[in-house]
């Protein structure tokens, strides 16, 4: 189940459908007189999820009061949506998979007895930082994956399950606060959360 961890680790609320991921990365795009087109990507990015919360008790305290210490300011933990394709088609073993990977390059060596479909979110040792796999890997071998790394590791384990974390910020252009029923939350609408970076 994909959605907020609240400070146990525990899930206070799920994403209700539907949800949204952008891959966010600046980029300065210009079209010439003669309308050929030129663009520069930055090295900088950050996945931003969007979707509607539904707390998954019948009290809404829990989450309400989550938000309201957090706001804006503090990290919030979010368990990645991976998507349904990837989920399905998914081969985990039971084995000790690890990863080796250079600092700005795209392609990461694991070792694996699994099949790891692209489309998945992963996440490389203690780096909090989630990548996504465009490429698939079936065993032991190298695997492309977006954006660049922007650290070196060597035989370090990965996450590409349901345990890739993602630390986030809410964004400040959306919050506009709950709107209750008899003490019921009935809607709090659209969030997002972008990585912190």
């Amino acid at each position: 189940m994909y959605g907020i961890l609240d400070d146990t680790g525990g899930i206070i609320a799920k994403f209700a459908a539907p949800v949204r991921v952008d891959s966010n990365v600046p980029t300065f795009v210009s079209d010439s007189l003669s309308l050929k087109r030129s663009a520069r990507k930055r090295s900088g990015h950050r996945w931003e999820v969007s979707a509607r919360l539904e707390p998954l008790s019948f009290s809404s305290n829990a989450l309400f009061a989550l938000i309201a210490k957090k706001g804006n300011t503090d990290a919030y933990n979010i368990r990645m949506p991976q998507n349904y394709g990837a989920v399905h088609s998914r081969q985990p073993s039971e084995v000790i998979e690890d990863a080796t990977g250079t600092v700005d390059l795209s392609a990461v060596l694991l070792t694996t007895n699994s099949f790891i479909p692209a489309g998945t979110f992963i996440q490389f040792g203690a780096d909090p930082k989630v990548y996504l796999t465009v490429s698939e890997r079936n065993g032991d071998g190298l695997v492309e994956v977006t954006p660049r790394l922007r650290t070196s590791f060597s035989t370090v384990l990965f996450k590409w399950k349901d345990d890739v974390i993602m630390k986030a910020y809410l964004d400040l252009g959306n919050v506009k606060g709950m709107a209750f029923t008899d003490g019921v939350l009935m809607d709090n609408g659209e969030l997002t959360f972008v990585e912190k970076v």
